[in-house]
């Protein structure tokens, strides 16, 4: 709808709006609507993030040759698909407008700005410790954005501008880490081999193909350390290995202690020739089958990378799923 077809009464109300919303917030005249506030940030310069909510403990992402990690959360790699997406948001706040040039500490008091009274704070570092990026969330304002405000001398005076959007960060460590721990389509694997109570066999997919969703999803709720006292002396004696067509094998160790349940997790290449070999007559299927086992190769590296050095927990639920008793699988 136009402005020009707004009733008398409407206008007037939404002018009245505008008047009591630059009044109350002593609104600059400088505007800069719909601009980035986070401009030229480098993403490849990238080596630490920093992320404060409130009083909670800091959130610090560290590089770690060509992977990020959770530095103060035992160094469990952090999720790069978390990371980029908060890279993301960062980079496209947009302003609503500026709200004050130089602002007193009675004015960023006001805005929750302050240390004591601001939301979150977040702090972007290169290679070195130089600061590519500082920026302090404050207050939401009504039903608009949050009071936001860069950090030090090269933002100029400090301004303080209000948002476009609400700004959500999280403190919580598990909303920057991957908790799937495989993620695999039933129709990709070619078979599964258990050994659960001491009997070992293949599964067929006819014999329980409801057996074989239990991969698309597997994921945990807690990680530690070998060495870690809660998981020192765990007999990892039930053991499942998920064949792919792609020749790639996952292994899932599995130990139980009173009510929970732990899994340590490999990728395997066992079923892979030791060379692969390409001739100019080899059929696009057969072009199309190597490349699958290359990316197989690669995957299983970046794998065992990030998850084969953990021990993690698993729920009592998915632990019954992938521990059925023999006598209905095999």
């Amino acid at each position: 709808m136009t402005l020009k077809k707004l009733s008398l009464l409407t206008a007037s109300l939404f002018i009245l709006s505008l008047i009591v919303y630059y009044v109350d917030n002593k609104r600059g005249t400088d505007l800069v609507t719909d601009a980035e506030l986070v401009k030229g940030l480098d993403v490849s310069a990238i080596y630490r993030v920093e992320v404060k909510v409130k009083t909670d403990q800091p959130i610090n992402i560290v590089r770690e040759e060509n992977r990020f990690i959770l530095k103060d959360h035992k160094g469990h790699p952090a999720s790069m698909e978390r990371l980029n997406d908060l890279i993301f948001n960062l980079a496209n706040i947009q302003v609503r407008e500026k709200v004050e040039d130089s602002p007193s500490d009675h004015d960023l008091k006001n805005y929750g700005l302050d240390v004591g009274g601001r939301l979150a704070l977040v702090q972007i570092y290169g290679q070195k410790g130089e600061k590519l990026l500082g920026l302090i969330v404050g207050k939401q304002y009504k039903n608009f954005g949050n009071y936001v405000q860069k950090e030090g001398p090269k933002d100029g005076q400090n301004a303080v501008y209000l948002s476009r959007e609400s700004i959500h960060l999280s403190s919580v460590y598990k909303d920057y880490i991957e908790t799937r721990l495989l993620q695999i389509p039933s129709e990709d694997i070619s078979k599964v081999e258990v050994q659960i109570n001491g009997k070992k066999g293949a599964i067929k997919k006819d014999k329980d193909q409801e057996y074989f969703t239990n991969f698309n999803v597997v994921a945990f709720d807690d990680y530690f350390r070998p060495d870690e006292h809660d998981v020192m002396g765990l007999n990892f004696a039930d053991e499942v290995k998920i064949f792919l067509k792609n020749k790639l094998t996952y292994r899932l160790s599995l130990a139980r202690s009173g009510e929970q349940a732990f899994l340590k997790i490999h990728a395997l290449l066992d079923e892979m020739p030791n060379q692969i070999e390409i001739s100019k007559t080899d059929s696009p299927e057969r072009l199309k089958e190597i490349e699958g086992m290359a990316r197989a190769q690669g995957e299983a590296q970046r794998f065992n990378i990030l998850k084969a050095p953990w021990i993690y927990r698993i729920d009592e639920n998915t632990a019954k799923k992938i521990l059925k008793d023999p006598k209905e699988l095999l």
